[in-house]
């Protein structure tokens, strides 16, 4: 039995196209890269060329249009994650570096590593290896390791950190303004007794930056600051202990609203209630409210814009080679306020928030 051999027909090239529209080569190239503002090509004659070039099957050679135009139109997005099962990247970020991204005609790679590497995995990614992209968005919740800094140094490409705060070349949140406002907000609705809470590791600059608005508030008004214990897998009887007391905090400021679900399990356990028995605060915005008593008081962290504004920076360093550093743009968060911290019920409504499922614990 003799084995049919199919040979792949050639791709269809502009060229190609341009004879079967009865154009230049140039008229095509203008209306399939989307400038016909350049050349003044009608709306019929744009339909005549799209309809050529889809009966054709033209695909554009980005390899060609990279070797022209020296460049790759390719974003590389770095995360790093604690485990498989843990994701420190949020959707709203992507969303907001892949939209950008599209609509400046980019596209945009996933690079996805464990934050500390084994033995046995290359801690290099191949797209460091292999030169196919045009600069770096790192979103990374904790410090690189002294390798992987030294390869996206050597790398030479434009390089954006997105949420984390630098000086130059990063998109970040002022978490220590977020952190006085929700304090503030705390103290205006009568709470004295505000403690702070945080599961989080301390290596992401948001953690001290929160501990720090909180703190510098509450030494303003000549309050007494309390940190309450960070490892909630081990340390729920010293919380019990602690809200049992008659000088429990009469508010508790937590790192995440994950926290706060959390610390929502002991409050009931001792069948107590907020806002009256006890204020109760999150940060993040998470969406964490469906697992709640009431509407959680929260920071909001406009992290889609973030995304947006990461792309748009990466893109300046991209295009202006001779500049490797720009100023870093900071956004501030905002306060969302629910049932959860208002005395006496009346609460501001809670902005509308996409369909989505409650993001992960940082």
């Amino acid at each position: 039995m003799k084995r049919t051999i199919k040979i792949r027909k050639p791709s269809a090239t502009q060229d190609d196209v341009a004879t079967a529209a009865g154009v230049s080569q140039a008229v095509v190239s203008a209306v399939l890269g989307g400038r016909t503002g350049k050349i003044g090509a009608s709306e019929k004659l744009q339909k005549k060329i799209l309809a050529a070039a889809a009966k054709l099957g033209y695909r554009t050679d980005s390899s060609a249009r990279a070797m022209r135009m020296r460049r790759f139109y390719n974003l590389g997005y770095f995360t790093a994650n604690v485990s498989q099962a843990v994701e420190q990247d949020r959707p709203e970020f992507r969303a907001g570096v892949y939209d950008t991204a599209a609509a400046q005609g980019y596209q945009v790679t996933m690079v996805r590593l464990p934050s500390r590497p084994t033995a046995d995995t290359n801690p290099i990614p191949q797209v460091f290896r292999e030169s196919h992209l045009d600069g770096l968005i790192i979103n990374h919740v904790s410090l690189l390791t002294p390798e992987l800094e030294r390869v996206v140094t050597a790398s030479g490409l434009p390089v954006v950190y997105l949420n984390e705060k630098r000086k130059s070349n990063a998109v970040y949140v002022d978490d220590f303004a977020g952190a006085r406002i929700m304090t503030e907000h705390l103290l205006e609705q009568g709470y004295r007794r505000i403690a702070f809470s945080s599961t989080e590791s301390g290596e992401h600059y948001s953690h001290a930056d929160r501990i720090a608005g909180y703190s510098k508030v509450m030494a303003e008004h000549k309050l007494p600051t309390r940190l309450l214990p960070a490892d909630t897998r081990r340390c729920g009887v010293d919380i019990l202990d602690c809200l049992k007391t008659s000088k429990r905090p009469d508010a508790i400021f937590c790192s995440s609203d994950f926290h706060a679900l959390y610390f929502q399990r002991f409050i009931h356990q001792l069948g107590l209630h907020f806002p009256d028995d006890l204020g109760l605060a999150g940060y993040n915005d998470d969406g964490y409210d469906l697992f709640l008593e009431s509407p959680l008081t929260t920071m909001s962290i406009p992290r889609y814009d973030m995304g947006k504004a990461a792309v748009e920076m990466v893109l300046k360093l991209i295009t202006a080679p001779e500049q490797p550093k720009v100023p870093s743009v900071c956004f501030q968060p905002g306060l969302v306020t629910g049932l959860s911290t208002q005395r006496g019920g009346s609460h501001q409504q809670r902005p509308p928030r996409p369909d989505r499922w409650p993001g992960s614990i940082m």
